[in-house]
């Protein structure tokens, strides 16, 4: 694969024959793209995500589980995998949003809280007091 903006073509030849060229593979999980832009592993990370938050639906709704607790549950099996190789990302606004979308639909899902409630992410924030990296 060759990253950049225009198409280049590429002629590599190995003993076992002609290399193909490709617009995207998997590398050690993560979704590299010949245009050098993230946005397809992101969506991929934040559906991963969404996987493991809905696993985890049970502690959600527990009444009998801490705020606290849940949060480090948040913390320790969902972040890891949606930031699993964040930092070869570039970056867009598009993409913050994206991710902190996934973020704070868990966390009003922690809460108990739906967007129909009307509260405002600042709050929901406040309620669950984590600290941000």
């Amino acid at each position: 694969m060759a990253v950049g903006k225009t198409d280049t073509k590429l002629n590599i030849w190995l003993d076992s024959g002609r290399l193909e060229k490709v617009k995207e593979f998997t590398y050690r999980g993560s979704l590299m793209a010949d245009n050098g832009k993230c946005i397809n592993d992101i969506k991929k990370r934040v559906g991963l995500a969404s996987a493991v938050i809905g696993q985890l639906y049970k502690i959600w709704k527990s009444k009998e589980i801490a705020i606290k607790t849940k949060v480090m549950v948040y913390q320790v099996l969902v972040m890891p995998v949606l930031l699993y190789g964040a930092e070869c990302w570039t970056m867009r606004k598009e993409d913050e949003r994206r991710l902190l979308t996934m973020e704070m639909s868990c966390l009003r899902r922690m809460l108990g809280v739906t967007r129909l409630d009307r509260i405002k992410n600042e709050e929901i924030r406040k309620r669950v007091t984590y600290p941000r990296q």
